[in-house]
């Protein structure tokens, strides 16, 4: 019995490794459609494999049983939890493989909906600081246990070294490259005009992403609201608003026209800040174009080059 529940846990567990790493396959074989795409059968089969065989098992006691993994010592099998646990935690509260969903209900999910805190964290995937955590302390007890075997100082001190030169080597990068930002004075004119500003008000930058994959460009503009501390419509985090999502996708698409300007109004914007070296010459042009037909709406202020700002008249002042 021990060994057909082991056969069918190993079975299952390569399944859900398979589509884990390759996202899933279906195809037909000889007429035999075989078909492997998501984790909850498999998942399903091999929790009631584990609890069959723990009802059933008689030696528990002192020790630790994983399916032929066993810990003798209560340590290394509290690092291996946590290992397990946190990598599965990583995967998020939908587990998804080469871009296909292939786990609706992430255990994630419960930590999510049930545990203060934790529909705050920005990136689930941070959970892997604990299982390299984790690694560290069990490649550690492994460690230990390989020198045991051996008596003479000098090959535990070999073997010492050999580990810790294979630990540089894991961990390192060449080349580092860093990206320099502009500090102190050297920030761009525009941002220093808009910190001499008074009050606190809604500002926009323009232009922005073009579609979801590049709203990592708002983090440069982040970084320099840190200067001027006026609200900033626009930004790159962990979350967006849904009203961001929709001034990017399809509000502001088609500016400047009425509409367009009207939605800037309604929602209290003072400045928008408009950076032409962004925008392809074509574009920019024209935006220049309409622009001027719009100046009882939106005024130009202030010319620093390729950054331009434009004062909204009208606006509704925005609590």
């Amino acid at each position: 019995m021990n060994l057909v529940i082991g056969f069918l846990f190993i079975f299952y567990g390569t399944v859900v490794l398979f589509v884990f790493i390759t996202g899933g396959i279906s195809t037909t074989v000889f007429g035999l459609e075989i078909s492997a795409t998501v984790l909850e059968r498999p998942l399903l089969i091999m929790i009631i494999l584990g609890g069959f065989k723990l009802l059933i098992e008689r030696t528990l006691k002192g020790r630790f049983w994983t399916f032929g993994l066993s810990f003798t010592s209560p340590i290394p099998r509290f690092y291996f939890w946590v290992l397990f646990s946190s990598f599965i935690f990583s995967l998020g509260p939908i587990i998804h493989s080469h871009g296909r969903e292939i786990f609706k209900y992430g255990p994630y999910g419960f930590l999510y909906h049930y545990f203060p805190g934790f529909d705050g964290l920005r990136t689930p995937s941070r959970f892997m600081i604990m299982v390299a955590f984790s690694l560290s302390v069990l490649a550690g007890f492994g460690l230990n246990g390989l020198l045991a075997k051996f008596k003479r100082t000098k090959t535990k001190v070999l073997i010492t070294t050999i580990a810790s030169l294979l630990i540089l080597f894991e961990y390192t990068s060449v080349p580092i490259r860093m990206a320099s930002i502009p500090t102190g004075k050297n920030i761009p004119l525009v941002y220093q005009w808009l910190s001499k500003q008074k009050g606190d008000f809604p500002v926009l930058e323009l232009p922005l992403p073009n579609e979801p994959s590049e709203v990592w460009r708002e983090a440069i503009r982040v970084y320099f609201s840190t200067y001027h501390w006026k609200r900033l419509v626009n930004g790159y985090s962990g979350y967006f608003p849904p009203d961001y999502d929709f001034l990017y996708q399809k509000g502001l698409k088609g500016f400047p026209s009425l509409d367009t300007i009207a939605l800037l109004q309604k929602r209290g914007i003072k400045y928008l800040i408009i950076h032409f070296d962004e925008y392809e010459k074509s574009d920019r042009e024209m935006i220049r174009s309409l622009l001027k037909n719009y100046e009882d709406q939106i005024r130009p202020l202030v010319d620093f080059e390729n950054d331009f700002i434009y004062e909204l008249t009208g606006a509704k002042p925005s609590g």
